[in-house]
């Protein structure tokens, strides 16, 4: 035995980026849905996170100059001044290396287990792995609704491989995070309509009936890395594996998944309801209109599902336009994928970028390339988030 084995949240602007003449598709590197538990289970783990009970600095074999002094120890105990003493130890000698062994192999297996334990805890996200590819990033001048201020077509070398999330994060699965760690999210979100924060308004009560399968919203930016700390800590993730939200290009990356236009119905205003959850004759009637909307009705006068009957994209991913605006780990600055200055009310609070539109924006600006920005502190009853991953 040898071993064991739709509408503008803050002031807007929409960049124009890269224009892409020809299809590129995205290559999918598991082209199967993973339920989120199942993903877990191949997730890497801390290499030095070991069970509580078990010392870190634990030697799983002694070295042989220890060995020889616990076999010397033996002998003076059974006294070694005859051969009866040396059968002995060799005796003692093969029981010591036997209970070496299993003790190996014990530990061994009570750290796997200790670590799929971890690792697979139920959850109700699934996830998609594919492998991120160079394209090309904004928007066409022709595209219906583009921005003057929108720049030229912007190529980025995107590489990679990365595990991302089919469905916004869910007012479940931010429950789950609150209970666990007792948090207390202050109070005071933007609503529908409102020019200045609600203090009666959170992410358990945003002003309107949500289900528990509905994305969370009144959610910060600061909000969703407590919520990611937390979430790689239970599943011992550690970087560059861990949870975090997407990157401005990625996050285009994937919305668009190889679709070079400017929304996946193009100009036909009329089927953006088959694809997204957007401003459009739900509310006709009631006391809420939106004065600019889409000629359908999605039958979702605010949240939908996280799931639920529009059509995902090409990778499998829903909402990536409408539904809630997903913040975007890129600071709102000047560089390869902003070219106008952020302007901040807080110096101290950095912009970040928002993408996707929501449930109320208006249509020109529910398009791939389009993007808005927020202060980290901002919460509003249009925005959520969506996690992905890096993978080995």
């Amino acid at each position: 035995m040898s071993s064991c084995r739709k509408r503008s949240l803050h002031p807007r602007f929409h960049r124009g980026l890269p224009f892409q003449k020809t299809e590129v598709m995205p290559k999918i590197y598991l082209p199967i849905y993973l339920p989120f538990s199942s993903d877990l289970l191949s997730e890497t783990v801390a290499p030095s996170v070991l069970p509580p009970t078990v010392p870190p600095n634990y030697r799983v074999m002694p070295t042989p100059n220890e060995h020889s002094a616990n076999l010397a120890r033996v002998g003076l105990w059974l006294g070694n001044d005859s051969t009866s003493s040396q059968a002995v130890q060799r005796s003692w000698s093969w029981l010591y290396n036997q209970i070496g062994y299993l003790s190996t192999c014990a530990l061994l297996i009570l750290q796997m287990i200790w670590a799929n334990s971890a690792m697979a805890q139920p959850s109700p996200w699934r996830m998609v792995s594919l492998e991120l590819q160079p394209y090309y990033m904004g928007s066409d001048p022709s595209d219906l609704g583009r921005s003057s201020s929108e720049g030229d077509a912007l190529y980025v070398p995107l590489k990679g491989k990365i595990s991302a999330s089919i469905e916004e994060t869910t007012v479940e699965q931010f429950s789950e995070f609150i209970n666990a760690t007792g948090l207390n999210i202050d109070a005071g979100c933007y609503g529908v309509n409102s020019h200045k924060p609600d203090a009666s308004l959170n992410w358990k009560n945003p002003g309107f009936p949500q289900k528990p399968n509905h994305p969370v919203v009144c959610v910060s930016w600061q909000d969703a890395q407590k919520f990611l700390h937390w979430l790689n800590a239970n599943h011992r993730l550690v970087p560059p594996f861990e949870y975090r939200l997407p990157t401005d290009a990625e996050w285009e990356f994937l919305a668009r998944a190889g679709n070079t236009r400017a929304t996946p119905w193009n100009d036909q205003s009329a089927n953006a309801c088959n694809h997204a959850n957007v401003a459009d004759n739900t509310v006709l009637g009631s006391q809420r209109t939106w004065r600019n909307r889409f000629p359908c009705n999605d039958a979702q006068p605010y949240t939908a599902p996280a799931s639920s009957a529009f059509t995902p994209n090409l990778l499998g991913l829903y909402h990536t336009l409408g539904n809630v605006w997903e913040w975007t780990d890129s600071v709102a600055e000047p560089d390869a994928t902003d070219r106008q200055p952020a302007t901040t009310h807080d110096a101290k609070t950095p912009l970040r970028f928002l993408r996707g539109g929501s449930y109320m924006t208006h249509p020109k600006f529910v398009r791939f390339a389009n993007k808005d920005k927020a202060p980290e502190t901002y919460r509003s009853a249009e925005v959520g988030f969506r996690v992905v991953r890096n993978l080995p």
